[in-house]
């Protein structure tokens, strides 16, 4: 293997790290914060690209997206020893490609146990959950997965912390099969920054003005996600956005070993409002590109299924807080 090689199999496996680290039922569970006063937060989104097309015969390609994600805690602040969650996405193809399935379902539940002392000045959580991801709800064994994840943080001061977190995602996008380890340092500077570097995933939240606020999240420069919202007035926030997802689903009746990933980045801006300090609703337009499915073990060993047209789509979501 040589070194470009190399450096590209790195990159790859960061990437899937940070998607890892965003799920609710994945180490997202225990390490994202808890907006506070919350005990348990739901999150609901639905995107719509109405139309477009496969480089498969110019076939017709529509794609209707809803994804919901849930946790809840047994206490607030630093006080709970147990966390749940959930994480649901669907993907209702529309296409006359023959390559594509109708439809593409990843769904999964976890549980978070804290096992050391609550008194403790550090902490150890273990996640244990459970999904399926396929075109087949539930009638494909092949489909099941599991996750578990060992979440160890060290305070240094009051202000700062080190991670260190042990991964296992039976459908990860590389290297299914395999635990892998991660460490970050993590340090809330002032009440308008803060931020988290770490192998491999980084993040930072900056406030630069009243009324200014920037997210970064991801492995700068190949995998970031980005927001920064301005203030309108009480309630009223205009944002721009970036993100980019890969995802994986096990085709029933497919060859073994081998998987459907789907590949897609998204920019858009739009105005979120928030009603009050539980709720708020979120209307964006954006331009969905670099959309591609393809087949494979992981990542590192794919082949070219379709290319989806770049296309203009609509995104709603709302966001409770309990």
């Amino acid at each position: 293997m040589t070194v470009n090689e190399r450096v590209g199999v790195v990159i790859i496996l960061l990437m899937s790290w940070a998607a890892s680290a965003s799920a609710q039922t994945g180490i997202g569970l225990i390490v994202r914060p808890w907006p506070e006063g919350s005990q348990s937060q739901l999150h609901t989104d639905a995107i719509l690209i109405n139309r477009g097309h496969t480089n498969n015969s110019d076939a017709r390609f529509r794609l209707q997206r809803y994804d919901a994600i849930g946790r809840w805690r047994s206490g607030e602040g630093g006080d709970h020893t147990l966390s749940v969650g959930f994480d649901t996405t669907y993907l209702n193809l529309s296409t006359s490609d023959p390559a594509l399935p109708d439809r593409l379902v990843d769904q999964s539940v976890a549980a978070g146990f804290l096992l050391s002392d609550p008194g403790q000045h550090a902490s150890l959580w273990l996640t244990l959950g459970v999904g399926y991801a396929g075109n087949n709800p539930y009638a494909d064994g092949d489909a099941v997965y599991g996750q578990v994840n060992l979440i160890y943080t060290q305070p240094i001061d009051a202000s700062s912390s080190w991670q260190w977190v042990l991964n296992y995602n039976g459908n990860r996008t590389i290297f299914p099969d395999t635990p892998l380890p991660a460490v970050a340092y993590q340090r809330r500077v002032s009440d308008h920054l803060s931020y988290s570097l770490g192998l491999p995933v980084s993040s930072v939240v900056w406030q630069p003005t009243e009324r200014v606020t920037v997210r970064v999240a991801g492995i700068p420069p190949v995998n970031v996600t980005a927001v920064v919202e301005y203030e309108l007035s009480s309630g009223w926030r205009l944002f721009g956005e970036y993100s980019g997802t890969t995802e994986a689903f096990t085709i029933d009746g497919g060859r073994d070993n081998r998987r459907l990933f789907f590949e897609q980045s998204r920019l858009e801006v739009g105005i979120r409002l928030r009603t009050d300090q539980r709720v708020d609703v979120t209307l964006a337009g954006g331009y969905a590109f670099s959309q591609e499915f393809s087949q494979g073990f992981d990542v590192l060993d794919l082949d070219d299924v379709a290319e989806v047209s770049d296309e203009p789509y609509f995104r709603v979501a709302m966001n409770f807080r309990f």
